[in-house]
């Protein structure tokens, strides 16, 4: 059953918060209550408000929307590895390496040139800052827009910035079927969105009851799953 409160006002939104944690917290005082938060701004607001307007602010689990939506797909895909390929460190330092592993970098042209005008003491370390930018962009892209994502792996767009970052993106899958073509899971993050948003185990998993304050700014991707 979903509950839903409405206001323009945060703080009346909070209020509510605090009578429904009253009305129906978990009856046993040592379960953690779970909220999810839209970021880590509205997580220190409303602890700091719910401490003022009960004494206290403990056993409160926040969760940012991304945290959540991987908690319930690896309880619904439990045998998934700690680290996945297509998480951010693995896939910064596997741009790192296409970028120092090739004389030229074929079909991205404007990475090509960034690199190629790095005087050589500072190519290591301008690939590993070119890596580290880019692999935050991908994990922003496979968290929220993950069928842009998949989409790419079928169609790669033809113009503009999205064809260069489609084309290094197919890079990075060839790479990773390549090294972990055996391994039982070798799927990147949008196709186990997508094949979570279709398991029928998926609704099971989540976790109950659950809060989430402020839900306008929570990413689309995640809605479906509430």
């Amino acid at each position: 059953m979903i509950q839903l409160y409405k206001s323009h006002s945060l703080t009346t939104l909070a209020d509510a918060l605090v009578q429904n944690l009253s009305e129906a917290g978990p009856p046993d005082p040592l379960q953690p209550v779970t909220m999810m938060v839209p970021n880590q701004d509205s997580a220190r607001w409303l602890r700091l408000f719910l401490a003022r307007k009960t004494g206290m602010a403990a056993n409160i689990r926040y969760l940012l929307p991304s945290e959540w939506i991987w908690n319930v797909i690896r309880k619904t895909f439990p045998d998934l590895p700690e680290k996945l390929a297509s998480d951010l460190d693995p896939i910064k330092w596997a741009l790192t390496d296409e970028f120092l592993g090739s004389e030229r970098m074929e079909g991205l042209q404007r990475i090509d040139r960034y690199l190629q005008m790095q005087p050589e003491a500072r190519k290591e370390k301008a690939a590993l800052q070119l890596a580290a930018n880019i692999a935050y962009v991908f994990d922003a892209y496979l968290f929220y827009r993950p069928e842009m994502m998949t989409e790419w792996q079928k169609n790669a767009p033809r113009r503009g910035d999205a064809a260069w970052q489609a084309r290094l993106w197919k890079k990075l899958l060839k790479r990773w079927d390549l090294l972990h073509s055996d391994a039982p899971w070798s799927q990147n993050k949008a196709e186990l969105f997508e094949q979570a948003m279709a398991s029928d185990d998926l609704f099971l998993k989540k976790e109950s009851p659950l809060r989430v304050f402020h839900p306008g700014l929570i990413p689309s991707p995640v809605l479906p799953m509430l």
